[in-house]
């Protein structure tokens, strides 16, 4: 009895950090929606009131009808599409060499992908804006997609090489004896039966260049050109915070967020687990 005792007392303290951590979590979030839908008087009102009757879409109006917004969501799926797809390209060609072909300094540059990971992306800021300078590249969608691409290239590599080497090597040997070339074998038979890593990979890259404001701010100054994270920050002005129209703003940010991680969030989690347990 005493140590069913415990197991109860055990079992409701696990009970309440779990609800408390869900409820530092998520508060954030609900906040932003609330003041999004407050008139500007209810924003700083005292009691603070947590859910305003009757809601308004005033600042949503704002935002999608009188400010650029739209356009920002625009360039952040460029972006973002751009990246996915360059990554996903350049990740399964650089996994497929790693994992079918033994060569010097192959452990050197696995051990390099993690070591890319490490590195924080603030230092890399400076020399990256130098090289596309040089280029004459910034302020543009080049810039930004090359950046995310390098960043993202190493982690999507290291999920797939854990796919690519868990199938086995007869089947690339009996596509060749067939007669198929490198590039079929890797488009039409590796790619459609490493789908659930590439799936995880991309939705992994896309959620990460969705979010990202530190390169976007840094490498775009043209306002119709800017990402949506960086299209965010302008409702703070010298004039003050517009907290109307920034947190529906910041809302419409997360919703697509929201939307892939609800509808993959299966597929994300079974492909970066299943990417671990065959690495």
């Amino acid at each position: 009895m005493h140590t069913d005792g415990r197991t109860l007392v055990g079992r409701a303290l696990a009970l309440v950090a779990v609800l408390v951590t869900l409820a530092v979590i998520v508060f954030p979030f609900y906040w932003t929606f609330v003041t999004s839908i407050k008139e500007p008087a209810d924003v700083f009102r005292s009691p603070p009131i947590f859910f305003p009757i009757p809601p308004t879409l005033e600042s949503y109006g704002a935002v999608l009808r009188a400010s650029p917004i739209p356009r920002y969501l625009l360039n952040t799926t460029i972006v973002a599409g751009s990246t996915v797809a360059l990554v996903l390209t350049v990740s399964l060609m650089a996994a497929y060499g790693v994992s079918r072909h033994v060569f010097r300094g192959r452990i050197p540059f696995l051990l390099s992908l993690l070591a890319a990971q490490v590195m924080p992306v603030t230092t890399l800021i400076i020399p990256l804006y130098m090289f596309w300078s040089a280029l004459n590249a910034v302020d543009g969608y080049g810039a930004l997609i090359g950046t995310y691409t390098a960043i993202s290239v190493p982690v999507g590599t290291w999920l797939l090489v854990g796919f690519v080497s868990a199938l086995p090597r007869q089947i690339d040997e009996a596509a060749a004896i067939d007669g198929a070339s490198t590039p079929v074998i890797l488009t039409r038979i590796v790619a459609p039966l490493v789908s659930p890593g590439l799936l995880a990979t991309g939705l992994s890259v896309f959620i990460y260049v969705w979010q990202e404001l530190m390169i976007s701010m840094t490498f775009v100054r043209t306002d119709r050109l800017k990402p949506l994270m960086a299209g965010v920050s302008t409702f703070i002005t010298s004039r003050g915070i517009e907290w109307g129209p920034l947190t529906a703003a910041g809302v419409l940010a997360m919703a697509p967020i929201l939307v892939v991680y609800m509808f993959f969030r299966r597929a994300l989690i079974k492909g970066l687990t299943s990417g671990a347990v065959k690495g």
